[in-house]
């Protein structure tokens, strides 16, 4: 079940068809952040008065994200310490 409410949703909309990922994209839209590009989903637009879109133009961030890494450098008693707790918790034998 997904509701949508406030300003510029058109009134009594029932969504023919939602997908979860869809949900992620509409929330960005919603706090004013850019859609990242390669972002699986789509910004459900069709919830929205035309008239507010126009005044809430959608960006869109170009970069991929996917292609983002962080580097982590870890000293040896940081990865020493991780190793153990990864062994307490059975992911490591």
């Amino acid at each position: 079940v997904f509701f949508i409410r406030g300003k510029g949703n058109k009134k009594g909309y029932e969504i023919d068809s939602l997908h979860i990922m869809d949900v992620a994209p509409t929330v960005l839209y919603l706090f004013g952040i850019p859609i990242p590009k390669a972002m699986d989903g789509r910004l459900m637009g069709e919830v929205f008065e035309r008239e507010y879109l126009t005044k809430h133009p959608i960006h869109f961030d170009e970069r991929d994200m996917r292609r983002e890494s962080i580097a982590f450098d870890f000293g040896e008693d940081e990865k020493r310490k991780i190793i153990e707790g990864l062994k307490a918790l059975g992911y490591m034998g």
